[in-house]
């Protein structure tokens, strides 16, 4: 049991702290069923036991049987009204039980940032949000202090300007490589915030002034082969090199999975998935297997603190297109095995389209609660379609 003068509440670093040094401790969800099923912690690959509020009160014997008094509990739900009521309860049963303020809402702005290590000349930082799976990027030469942001996401905006104000760089681009259905874009308020010139690919007429930005002596090269996909993948590269260093592909590719055909833009489906199939093969045939792809989004369980997500290009070809799948048969992959589209997809998509007008009203609270739930931008596999 708590002392009196021991608060019932921390807050979400608190969490991500714990599961991040390992410490044993039980994490409790009481929120409903239908709740936790649709979206809950899986971060590092930690569950939260689920045990509904109503079951303190209904089943109290239950409690005792599934969480040992000998260990700390922490406890989330929504918002943190539910679990500091179950804090309460817990703690005059003789726990040492807290709440997460703020709940899964304030939990979806926790950000976890790794290093990846491609050249001694460059700085790419890796900004991944732990219950959502959006992930962004800051690329800049060491020398020069020129920085690129990529994909910036709207709750992550505290990340990317602590950052780029603890290194001393000088943002030179705000990228968008597409326009996001499952989280707001960060990128309208952070080039008001860094005056730095935002720059998209997720129309079909993209400024053509963004083909190329230079960072030292890398540059950052969008490469667009298919006009109704919406979206580009940049290529990470030094002029005059025979492969790129790396290939940043938004949420065209990801590291264990294709992109869902359709999110991408306006044609059917058909036509989506063979722009899709156009691009696979001329990135898996005509790019360097060593090239370290990076993508926008992975899977929450697979974030481990400061560890990238990353993977060659040839092992992302060995996961999907070893052997290599015909047009038709990854149509039949990819429709079958399509998830669900996100929560909110359609009010989030006119935020990202209009941000100048929405965003300037927006409430974070709401916007945070708009953005709950999984992402599922990925089409995962281990095995060839």
């Amino acid at each position: 049991m708590l002392s009196i003068e021991e608060p019932l509440e921390v807050g979400p670093e608190t969490l991500k702290h714990k599961i991040d040094s390992g410490e044993e401790f039980v994490l409790l969800d009481v929120r409903t069923p239908w709740e936790y099923d649709a979206w809950s912690i899986n971060y590092a690959g930690v569950k939260p036991l689920l045990l509904p509020v109503q079951d303190l009160f209904s089943q109290p014997e239950a409690v005792l049987e599934k969480i040992p008094l000998n260990k700390e509990v922490l406890i989330v739900c929504a918002h943190g009204n539910r679990s500091l009521f179950a804090a309460q309860i817990l703690n005059s049963l003789g726990y040492r039980a807290k709440s997460v303020r703020g709940g899964m809402n304030l939990l979806n702005t926790l950000c976890d940032t790794a290093e990846i290590h491609i050249d001694p000349e460059l700085v790419i930082l890796q900004i991944r949000r732990i219950v959502k799976g959006c992930v962004s990027y800051i690329l800049a030469s060491r020398e020069t202090g020129e920085a690129v942001i990529v994909d910036p996401q709207h709750l992550a905006h505290a990340s990317y300007t602590e950052e780029v104000k603890k290194l001393g760089l000088r943002v030179v681009a705000v990228v968008e490589t597409h326009r996001p259905l499952d989280h707001i874009s960060g990128g309208y308020k952070l080039s008001e915030t860094l005056k730095s010139p935002l720059y998209t690919f997720s129309t079909p007429n993209p400024n053509p002034d963004a083909r190329t930005i230079r960072l030292g002596s890398y540059t950052l090269e969008s490469v667009i082969l298919n006009q109704h996909l919406n979206s580009t993948i940049l290529l990470l590269s030094k002029p005059g090199s025979k492969a790129p260093a790396a290939v940043l592909t938004g949420d065209l590719l990801f590291t264990d999975g294709y992109a869902r055909p359709d999110t991408l833009g306006a044609a059917n489906l058909e036509e989506m998935v063979k722009a899709l199939y156009q691009l696979y093969d001329w990135l898996f045939e005509n790019t360097s297997a060593e090239a370290v792809v990076l993508p926008s989004h992975c899977a929450p369980q697979s974030i481990r603190k400061s560890t990238p997500i990353q993977a060659t290009l040839g092992e992302v070809k060995a996961r999907l297109w070893c052997p290599k799948p015909k047009p038709d048969e990854l149509l039949d992959f990819l429709l079958k095995h399509l998830p669900q589209r996100p929560a909110n997809h359609e009010i989030i998509a006119q935020i990202n389209t209009y941000p100048h007008k929405y965003l300037t009203i927006a409430d974070e609270r709401q916007l945070r609660d708009m953005e709950s739930g999984e992402n599922n931008m990925a089409v995962r596999k281990h095995r060839s379609p």
